[in-house]
């Protein structure tokens, strides 16, 4: 759930490093992080916030059951347009094979343009699944490999199945195959625990960035803020680079904008992303929140059911730079938000428009499964 994602995690991993004497020559004023606790029970959130309809947890539901979605082959029927095939092709030249003409398990979908060249596609409509398709045609002038635009090929295509895609239906299986690691394996358990997911989140996202408002910070943490800054610049001067192929100098040139101003950008960002960690720490400290030994067991273990791993061992593993604490600021911080929900103050609503997506991102990490990808794409 958006409540329990990796980004938070990694954010907590960045803030947690150790400290150093980041000294470049200059004497700097070191200083600890300061924070006064601001106003995080009795917040007003919108009555339809508070409120889930049963439109909109279907249409959650919908979308996590799409997200599970999967690939059957079915081995007999006639192709038609917009479905997706699994075949195998040899291509010749002058009679001749030749490198990138050949593949083994390709899937085509069968809609204009979605194979390399023309009139594949047109020939195979029509055809069952079982039938071997030949079909002469050419590479287009525009092709991207210069050797062979505009040749005469011949394809030699063997139609193996059809890939039908199967979504499952919400039902006890569907939760006992998807959700067992958090405890359903009963529809409407894990409808009533999805809706209520839902709820935590909107009113989260509606009161969260005002909440964070109502805290004066008196002083950044000068290590971790000059360490942060320095990630923010380095991540963005690769970006920079990647996208553009300019260094950081010359794309400030083309900006007009000068290396005091970038480093100022980058350091607001970090004093951002360091003064959320710093409210809920004091939120936390406010509070007396821990989390303990068999709750961090089986927080941990939801975790792993969220990345789609079946073994806390294997996330444990494959997640190994980070340490407990920072999975436990991730627990408590999901503490604070419940203490947060738990606290509200339900007003009227005001006019503005949802937006018809608030729910779909959440599903990736809902579904419990890492979904691997199943199609090995021809159209290259």
């Amino acid at each position: 759930m958006k409540r329990i994602i990796a980004g938070v995690v990694c954010a907590v991993l960045m803030l947690s490093v150790t400290a150093c004497s980041c000294n470049d020559g200059n004497q700097k004023k070191v200083t600890v992080g300061k924070i006064k606790l601001g106003t995080y029970k009795g917040v007003e959130v919108q009555k339809s916030t508070n409120e889930i309809t049963d439109k909109e947890l279907q249409e959650y539901i919908d979308y996590i059951c799409e997200y599970n979605s999967y690939v059957e082959s079915v081995e007999e029927g006639t192709l038609e347009k917009e479905m997706k095939v699994k075949v195998d092709y040899v291509s010749t030249i002058d009679g001749k094979e030749y490198t990138g003409g050949t593949q083994t398990g390709a899937v085509i979908t069968l809609k204009e343009g979605s194979f390399k060249v023309d009139g594949v596609v047109e020939a195979l409509i029509g055809k069952k699944v079982g039938d071997v398709v030949e079909v002469d045609t050419k590479y287009s002038d525009t092709y991207s490999d210069s050797t062979l635009k505009g040749k005469d090929v011949h394809f030699k295509i063997t139609i193996k199945s059809i890939q039908k895609t199967v979504i499952p239906e919400f039902n006890d299986e569907f939760a006992k195959k998807y959700f067992s690691y958090l405890g359903y394996e009963k529809a409407d358990d894990l409808k009533a625990y999805l809706k209520e997911d839902m709820r935590i989140t909107e009113i989260i996202n509606e009161v969260w960035a005002g909440i964070v408002e109502t805290f004066e910070v008196e002083s950044y943490d000068s290590v971790k803020l000059e360490e942060l800054t320095n990630s923010y610049a380095d991540y963005q001067e690769y970006i920079i680079y990647a996208y553009t192929g300019y260094s950081l100098e010359e794309y400030l040139a083309a900006m007009g904008q000068t290396e005091a101003q970038f480093r100022k950008e980058m350091e607001d960002s970090a004093k951002a992303e360091l003064k959320e960690k710093m409210v809920v720490e004091e939120i936390i400290k406010a509070e007396n929140l821990t989390i303990t030994d068999e709750e961090y067991t089986a927080k941990l273990k939801e975790y792993a059911g969220n990345y789609g791993y079946d073994k806390v061992e294997e996330f444990s593993s494959d997640y190994a730079d980070y340490k407990r604490e920072d999975f436990e600021f991730s627990m408590l911080y999901e503490k604070v938000q419940e203490l947060v929900v738990k606290n509200i103050v339900v007003g009227e609503d005001k006019t503005t428009a949802p937006s018809d997506d608030k729910y779909k991102e959440d599903a990736t990490t809902t579904a419990g499964s890492d979904k691997k990808e199943e199609e090995t794409t021809a159209a290259k």
